[in-house]
Order: structure tokens, then sequence, then C-alpha cells
């Protein structure tokens, strides 16, 4: 198992990043970090696995 973190929660994080890791078996999505300040939140990708 191979629990990975993003850094920064962009449009590449959502549209291609999480998309494909979540996809892949033995990857879960332990946490996502946006950085200080940023207002702009994007929506969670549907069936992705968040720990």
């Amino acid at each position: 198992m191979l629990n990975i973190a993003y850094i920064g929660d962009g449009k590449s994080t959502n549209r291609y990043h999480i998309p494909f890791s979540s996809q892949v078996d033995g990857i879960k999505i332990k946490t996502i970090q946006a950085r200080s300040g940023h207002n702009e939140m994007w929506e969670r990708v549907p069936g992705a696995d968040y720990v």
C-alpha cells in the first residue's frame, strides 16, 4: 500500500493526478494540502479514495 499526499489542489491535481492515482490498486490518497491563504477550492473527484 502506498499512501500519497498532494501539495496543491489546483486544476491539474483534480483533473489529472487524483483521477489517475485513484484508479491504481494499492494507492491511497492520504491528504491534499492547499497553500496558505488559498481561497479557491475545487470539488473532490467522485470515487476518489481519500483517507
